[in-house]
């Protein structure tokens, strides 16, 4: 046998000299790659007799028809946040009846100074359908625009839109930018699997790799053969074993399973006339993908210099408190896409990294993740006001000189807000980070706990005094007082004062109160799970940023450090109900085992937990309806949803993520070897075990999409908002087309998979 694979890449360590979007080089594994050299069976050019007086320009600047190209020149000075400056060429295009085309391509060149990247839209109307694809593109050199459109966009095309969003200037740049559109194509390709749970001849694997000691299967379709075979990369024969197959709801499916193979290395698995991409077997096998995940950390900090990414931005931003107090907010790292940046995300991925500091052996590692975890701390430690008031959230949206102008200074100024749940986010990471950093850095360690300390204290008045933010509104009690046993637990560990685990006990009551712990009365009853309040009112799920692992890890956490409290019996019991409703929801979605969102309930639904317009709240209910409906059916009303439920803001990596680390804690209490093993399949769910076989992160494994980065060129070890759903569809759903929010970059989801792998890393040294 001859077959010539791609070497995986292995773990390197980051160069801090060279750390941008330009580095961890490797072989490019991406889907843009493999989209271009589809074979193409019909192209128009639907420039070329366009009707040039069809031809308009939105928004500022000027265009030009040349013979065979459009151009279009524009300044990026933005005097105002509020603008979102923006120009876009449309045009009515020479060929209107799409329906035997899908895909779209244009070539353009970007030509301007001192930017890296430009945020374009191509928007294309058809006579009941809008599709947007947001990219970002690279000046100065010809780059191809590339996407398939779904059905539901065929037919009447007509119109095309192509524009720029504009971002500003930042200091390095010039205003004045030309844009050349040329060859505007539809064409006819072999469209890609985006929709549902089949495989057909694509394998569904970690592309990470697999432990020595863990589980290790790869998921097909289409049977070929009673046996499948496994070869080193010098084609050598190393194990073979017959499949087993697999036929439920979600499809039929043929099993490679050669969790017995325990030898290292790095393979490929062939099944019949079908091969799989290299993978490696290493108890090392996290290493890779945590070091692309810290160089998109890094390239997400705000204020100082990110070569390849920006100069030292947002300089002169600022918060206000109620007593006019102001503090600067740059730093830490900016959120998303858009350069916003919050408290609740960065107070737990600074938590997150901090954890895996105490699970990760290599030394190398574990300096790079105390580095990073400081940036979050110090903009924690920075944007507090010592009142209980803190910087909640910013909201940047622009790139712009530092200089603060008279006359637009409203513009760089951010409200300080209030709420208990935020300052116990803080409390628990400033707990943490003395924990880690008090031998090393004495004098950083104790500015954390001081802080640590009043900000737990401003929690526990802002809970007696009712005081939420307006941002967010009143927390679920699950959620809010799982935090606070959580950050009672980092106090007691820096401080050891018993009166943090009295006070975490008690709120121990309240989350236990909070859970399913009786059979109800449905035709599938189902336990274990958690409501928001104590009335169980409203189940505990979520739509874009998750938080089911406060309330389980605020108990996994205080079952460490207090078992000879009264209840420990009861935590331990409330902990084993949980696993009893993970162990059963998982089966629903094998073989991939991907966890279920969650149990909805048609009469429970609280609209507070959603993302709707206050004009629309109808409306939107009648949208989660449908979609709720479209889940299994476990009584009359009640549903379990393979995937998530949302109204605008779909993308469910992040409440996956959430619900997987309340899994893998509670994994490490009861030491429990399943749901190790459940927690694994979800980080192989985002990492290319899924029916696209595409892994998620931008730059680490095979497959992985383009994202919408927007203020940035794409950043390797990137995570998105997440594989999305079709409409009211029970399915997964990942098109091509690049588009907020489900393909957003997002640090909240890149910490909560390393909060995950914080867990997954301790139990396995723990068993060795």
């Amino acid at each position: 046998m001859s077959i010539k694979h791609p070497l995986f890449r292995r773990p390197t360590i980051i160069d801090r000299n060279n750390l941008s979007t330009k580095i961890l080089k490797r072989n490019d594994h991406s889907a843009e790659k493999r989209w271009l050299e589809k074979e193409i069976y019909e192209s128009i050019n639907i420039l070329n007799n366009t009707n040039y007086s069809t031809v308009s320009l939105t928004g500022r600047g000027e265009y030009e028809i040349l013979e065979d190209s459009i151009k279009m020149k524009f300044s990026t000075l933005v005097n105002e946040l509020k603008e979102r400056a923006f120009t876009t060429i449309s045009f009515i295009p020479s060929v209107s009846n799409w329906d035997d085309f899908n895909r779209f391509i244009s070539n353009i060149y970007i030509k301007s100074v001192g930017y890296y990247n430009f945020y374009f839209h191509f928007v294309i109307h058809n006579e009941s359908n809008v599709f947007t694809h947001a990219c970002s593109l690279k000046t100065n050199e010809w780059t191809k625009v590339n996407f398939e459109f779904d059905h539901n966009l065929r037919g009447n095309v007509t119109k095309v839109d192509m524009g720029v969003l504009i971002t500003g200037c930042p200091p390095e740049a010039l205003p004045d930018v030309e844009v050349t559109f040329k060859d505007v194509l539809i064409e006819r390709v072999d469209e890609d699997y985006t929709l549902g749970w089949k495989l057909d001849n694509r394998f569904a694997f970690s592309h990470i790799g697999y432990f020595i000691n863990g589980e290790k299967k790869i998921t097909t379709s289409n049977y070929e053969d009673e046996n499948f075979k496994i070869y080193d990369l010098d084609n050598n024969l190393v194990y073979e074993n017959k499949v087993s197959e697999l036929i439920n709801e979600l499809g039929k499916y043929v099993v490679c399973d050669f969790s017995e193979f325990n030898t290292p290395g790095e393979y490929y698995l062939t099944y019949g006339s079908r091969s799989t991409n290299v993978f490696v077997i290493s108890d090392d096998c996290l290493n890779s993908s945590i070091l692309s995940s810290l160089n998109f950390l890094y390239s997400l900090r705000c204020g100082e210099e990110v070569k390849g990414v920006h100069s030292p931005c947002h300089l002169n931003s600022y918060a206000v408190d109620v007593n006019g107090n102001k503090v600067p907010v740059f730093g830490g790292w900016h959120d998303a896409g858009d350069v916003s940046q919050f408290e609740i995300c960065t107070g737990e991925m600074a938590h997150a990294i901090l954890d895996l500091v105490d699970s990760i052996k290599d030394e190398n590692i574990k300096t790079l993740l105390k580095e990073e975890a400081r940036v979050g701390l110090n903009w924690l430690l920075r944007t507090r006001f010592n009142n209980g008031y803190r910087v909640m959230g910013v909201t940047y949206s622009i790139w712009r000189d530092n200089v603060l102008y008279h006359d637009c200074a409203n513009l760089n100024q951010m409200k300080a807000e209030e709420g208990p749940f935020e300052n116990l986010i803080a409390s628990a990471a400033e707990a943490k980070a003395y924990s880690i950093f008090k031998e090393e850095d004495e004098i950083f360690a104790s500015w954390c706990l001081r802080a640590a300390i009043e900000d737990y204290n401003h929690a526990v008045r802002e809970i007696k005094e009712g005081i939420y933010t307006p941002r967010w509104g009143k927390t679920p009690e699950s959620q809010l007082y799982g935090e606070a046993i959580l950050a009672c637990v980092m106090l007691y560990n820096a401080t050891n004062e018993k009166k943090y685990l009295d006070d975490a006990a008690e709120y121990a009551k309240i989350v236990m109160a909070c859970q399913q712990k009786e059979y109800p009365n449905w035709d599938k009853p189902i336990r274990g799970f958690f409501y928001e309040n104590r009335d169980h009112l409203t189940n505990l799920v979520f739509e874009h940023r998750g938080h089911y692992d406060s309330p389980v890890c605020g108990l996994t956490k205080l079952c460490e450090v207090a078992k000879d409290y009264p209840d420990y019996d009861k935590w331990i019991e409330t902990l084993k109900l949980f696993e009893e409703y993970i162990i059963r929801i998982v089966k629903y979605t094998q073989p991939y085992e991907v966890l279920p969102a969650g149990i909805y309930e048609l009469d429970k639904i609280n609209m507070n937990s959603y993302t709707v317009h206050p004009s629309d709240i109808e409306n939107s209910k009648q949208v989660l309806k449908d979609q709720i409906s479209s889940g299994i059916k476990l009584s009359e009303g009640v549903y379990l949803r393979k995937m998530g439920v949302a109204v605008s803001r779909k993308g469910f990596h992040a409440t996956l993520l959430s619900l997987t680390k309340a899994v893998s804690s509670t994994a490490v209490i009861l030491n429990s070897e399943e749901l190790l093993r459940i927690s694994i399949k979800q980080i192989e769910w985002i990492m290319g075990n899924n029916p696209f076989s595409s892994s998620t992160m931008y730059g680490e494994g095979y497959n992985y999409h383009p994202l919408y980065v927007a203020f940035s060129l794409q950043m390797v070890g990137s995570l998105p908002v997440g594989i999305k759903t079709f409409k009211a569809s029970d399915e997964p759903y990942w098109p091509t087309i690049n588009n907020a929010v489900f393909k957003e970059i997002w640090g909240h989801t890149t910490g909560k998979f390393l909060w995950v792998f914080a867990d997954i890393l301790k139990m396995k040294e723990g068993n060795k």
